[in-house]
């Protein structure tokens, strides 16, 4: 089976039947009929309680001499040989499928990097025609203000979109990683983005430009897992740059409640 997440396509194999019932109904939405595939991945368990012990609650990712990349954390461990472009990876034996994403966001951010984009903490909301980013940290209202979003647009995610340079567009596609918000689509889509804020909780709505050098800071600050790979990390962060000198980045200040998007989308 294959999955598509922002134009890659990466060919999946399970070994354990179950866990393949578990991962077809994880990522529901982001299967391609297509059987041409970028990227191939094996996924399976191992009898080894160990792999929860050894490794904190934070991925690391380390770049090894031979073309590989090793990836840990909660329950997972693997490898992925970028010039091969396979992957195999172990999952502690009867653990969540979800343990899986520990995994795979990092892997994602690497391949993303080597091809014009990077994961956003952020909340990605879609009028159908446009993307709206919502920039910020854990509590600084992403998922609060994906809740109050008119029934109309499309919630991309509450915690982590991607971006993605398409010649001279910007483009936010769905991910299939989000926090508390359970309206999100389930589907491989894409939008250009439109406006991008960093978001302030206040008693008030209103919207306040900022400065390049405060946005370029706090872009970077909401890409997770930079890769170890100097190259990529030098694509990664040539791309932010140029997102920040593209797009004019502000402040939106808001309270709970629906009337913010009226100024959201004025």
């Amino acid at each position: 089976m294959i999955i598509e997440i922002a134009e890659l396509r990466i060919k999946i194999t399970i070994k354990q039947e179950s866990v393949k019932t578990d991962f077809i109904k994880r990522y529901d939405g982001y299967f391609s009929d297509s059987d041409k595939f970028d990227y191939q991945l094996i996924i399976t368990e191992k009898e080894n309680s160990g792999l929860k012990e050894s490794y904190g609650d934070w991925p690391t990712i380390v770049k090894e001499k031979n073309d590989t990349i090793s990836i840990s954390s909660i329950g997972t461990q693997g490898t992925f040989n970028i010039k091969e472009k396979i992957g195999t990876v172990f999952l502690e034996k009867n653990a969540d499928i979800n343990i899986f994403d520990n995994f795979f966001r990092v892997l994602l951010a690497y391949l993303l990097g080597i091809n014009n984009g990077f994961l956003l903490h952020s909340a990605g909301i879609s009028d159908s025609k446009n993307g709206y980013i919502f920039l910020g940290h854990s509590n600084a209202g992403k998922s609060t203000i994906s809740s109050f979003a008119p029934k109309n647009v499309e919630i991309f995610s509450d915690d982590i979109v991607i971006l993605k340079k398409n010649k001279d567009n910007w483009s936010m596609f769905t991910s299939p990683f989000h926090g508390e918000e359970t309206l999100f689509l389930r589907s491989n889509k894409s939008v250009p983005v439109k406006k991008i804020f960093m978001l302030k909780q206040s008693k008030e709505n209103k919207i306040e430009s900022v400065s390049k050098g405060k946005s370029a800071a706090f872009l970077l600050s909401c890409v997770p897992f930079i890769s170890p790979d100097g190259q990529t990390y030098q694509k990664v962060w040539s791309n932010i740059i140029k997102l920040n000198e593209e797009k004019n980045i502000k402040n939106l200040y808001f309270k709970k409640g629906e009337e913010v998007w009226k100024l959201i989308l004025s």
